[in-house]
């Protein structure tokens, strides 16, 4: 399929150990999606796969599997493989990336009362037996959450971080599903 993004792609040469996410172009259709936290030296490190051009994407941390997985998917790159570990995040991996990426401390419980509320399918990957939301869900998961936060932010008049204690309630989810939907 041919390279189609309409967002910043340049190559800043002298921009090293930035995060994102990378397309290996040969003729103009893309032949590989990766990510990387190391800057450029990663897309040039691929020396079994055929390439004449490198196109690339930045982002948060954060986001960088979503949007790795979300590309990989599009793009089906002829050097890609179907990873499992990209497509969907266990409770524990979601648990652990809103803490860290969030920098709030919130119970697995906490978690499933807003996927319920949020009405996000839970699926069985049958490859490690556990239970996982896809990483589109993930990312809604997440923004819903900065959305409840944000909200107390502006009630309480504080900052919700260095490990703020997050424990929701139904009232406060309905509030911030108002701003969610129409954000969405």
């Amino acid at each position: 399929m041919r390279f189609e993004e309409k967002e910043d792609v340049s190559i800043y040469v002298g921009i090293p150990n930035k995060i994102f996410v990378y397309f290996l172009l040969y003729n103009g259709e893309v032949v590989y999606v990766g990510q990387t936290k190391n800057g450029l030296s990663r897309p040039f490190s691929h020396k079994n796969k055929i390439f004449d051009e490198v196109k690339i994407i930045y982002c948060n941390e954060e986001d960088l599997d979503a949007i790795e997985k979300k590309y990989i998917l599009k793009y089906s790159g002829k050097y890609n493989k179907e990873l499992s570990y990209m497509v969907s995040y266990t409770m524990t991996r979601v648990r652990n990336s809103l803490e860290k990426n969030l920098d709030i401390t919130i119970h697995l419980t906490d978690i499933k009362k807003i996927i319920k509320f949020l009405k996000i399918k839970l699926k069985i990957d049958s490859t490690i037996q556990k239970i996982v939301i896809s990483s589109d869900d993930y990312l809604k998961l997440r923004d819903f959450i900065k959305i409840v936060l944000f909200n107390r932010e502006i009630q309480n008049n504080q900052k919700c971080n260095n490990g703020y204690w997050l424990q929701v309630n139904e009232k406060e989810m309905i509030k911030a599903l108002e701003v969610f939907d129409n954000e969405s």
